[in-house]
């Protein structure tokens, strides 16, 4: 064997380049640092990271179906009697035959459509819960202050005979407790939610 072909065999390899990662995909930074967390990527089998961002947990919908009952219940109660009177076979009022019985009849509109709104639209809408909790709170307010005024005003005798509160504001009253307590519980676990990591 020749000494020129002996030393182009055992002649040491080349130097090949550096294995370098495939470039960045659009839309990403390539890495800067070598200590950078990496992440996995399936397409370029190359590892990196990514942010995985913590989405915001959405009511209850039972407790928001409850608020919607509560609403439907204060409609109906704004048009059965608020005031029963018996004398004569009896009559009754409704809420409706004077002013405030319509005001109960928009609260529990309000409560109906904005507890529909949130059940069809799942997230964290804050403002919408609070506006639907106040509507609630004001038809118990208004339910207890006709029954107080009513109570104060009935007279009784016993050529007259008996005047009593109608069924209508008990169910006024009571859909106002159900669907304040169904929005603080939503009201709660969104909180509860929030802080979460």
């Amino acid at each position: 064997m020749s000494a020129p072909l002996a030393a182009q065999r055992f002649s040491a390899a080349p130097a090949t380049k550096p294995f370098s990662a495939p470039p960045a995909p659009a839309g990403r930074h390539a890495a800067a640092e070598p200590d950078d967390e990496p992440y996995f990527d399936f397409e370029l089998g190359q590892a990196t990271t990514q942010p995985i961002p913590h989405m915001a947990a959405p009511a209850s919908p039972t407790a928001l179906w409850f608020a919607f009952g509560a609403g439907i219940a204060g409609l109906m109660g704004s048009f059965m009697p608020w005031v029963k009177i018996n004398f004569f076979g009896g009559m009754s009022s409704s809420g409706v035959d004077g002013t405030d019985g319509w005001y109960s009849v928009l609260l529990g509109a309000a409560i109906a459509a904005l507890a529909i709104w949130l059940v069809r639209n799942p997230g964290r809408h804050l403002a919408l819960s609070l506006l639907a909790m106040l509507c609630t709170i004001g038809l118990t307010g208004l339910g207890v202050y006709e029954v107080i005024h009513l109570s104060g005003d009935i007279p009784e005798s016993e050529f007259a005979g008996t005047v009593s509160v109608g069924i209508g504001l008990w169910l006024i009253i009571a859909a106002g407790v159900v669907g304040t307590g169904a929005m603080v519980r939503v009201l709660r676990g969104r909180s509860g939610s929030a802080g979460q990591p």
